[in-house]
């Protein structure tokens, strides 16, 4: 590997793609809990979109990290609801726009200047932009790109408004989208992993989870995205259970079966 390339590998979050070297490089210091691959699976992504568009096309940064970052957190419903809450509460805060994360040269600056929530905001942005354009949409603005095509022009082929126009009305989007409250849950063996997302940053929720013969209510607070996250099932009796988040005129609820 070249010194550069080596440089920029010490400093990532866990690996770089060489696209003109054909090359995958992971640093295991910095990942040796991947278990399920997900440093790999982002990588991967890396190198197929440049294999399709070709090594001398250029796409933006928020485009090409967020593509990567969806695969890589593919199959967890919370790494999804915690993407969503994250990435708007930086854009709510003004700590950054697509705009700001266009090029590539610039990622590993404005990825720390965010606290490691670029990539958050990116896979947001490809997520509802590949809502608007549908996911063989997005595949013809790749390929449009490998025919000589910027990405520019070939999204507003697709799309029938410009990129800018997406980019600018990409913070309402996901607000809107966010607007309500909900829960998510991912199956354990010990139970169910539960998050709830929407709600006011660090306001006062009530909880309550009910059975069959079985009633719980307590009161949890959120953190700074409005998310919390929680366990059931680890000592009461299988079965189907309703849990209820609620403040101020604002509830989610969600069945879960352990």
């Amino acid at each position: 590997m070249r010194g550069p390339d080596a440089g920029l590998l010490a400093v990532a979050n866990g690996g770089i793609t060489l696209p003109r070297q054909g090359a995958i490089a992971i640093n295991l210091q910095n990942v040796p809990n991947d278990k399920d691959f997900a440093i790999v699976r982002h990588e991967l992504t890396h190198a197929l979109v440049h294999d399709t568009i070709g090594v001398d096309a250029s796409l933006p940064a928020w485009f090409d990290e967020g593509l990567a970052t969806l695969e890589e957190r593919a199959g967890s419903s919370t790494s999804v609801a915690r993407s969503s809450a994250v990435a708007l509460s930086v854009l709510t805060a003004g700590k950054t726009t697509l705009g700001d994360l266009e090029q590539g040269t610039q990622w590993v600056q404005q990825n720390a200047a965010l606290d490691g929530q670029a990539y958050s905001v990116a896979a947001e942005a490809v997520r509802l932009l590949e809502q608007r354009v549908s996911h063989e949409g997005l595949i013809q603005i790749l390929q449009a790109v490998h025919g000589g095509s910027t990405f520019g022009a070939s999204y507003a082929s697709e799309a029938g408004e410009s990129i800018g126009d997406f980019e600018r009305s990409f913070p309402s989007r996901l607000a809107a989208e966010q607007s309500e409250a909900r829960i998510v849950q991912a199956q354990r063996p010990d139970g169910v992993l539960w998050t709830l997302s929407g709600f006011i940053p660090e306001s006062v929720v009530t909880v309550t989870i009910d059975g069959t013969g079985y009633h719980l209510d307590y009161e949890i607070r959120t953190d700074k995205y409005g998310m919390h996250q929680g366990s059931f099932g680890g000592t009461a009796p299988k079965g189907e259970y309703t849990i209820r988040a609620s403040r101020a005129g604002t509830t989610a609820t969600m069945t879960i079966r352990t």
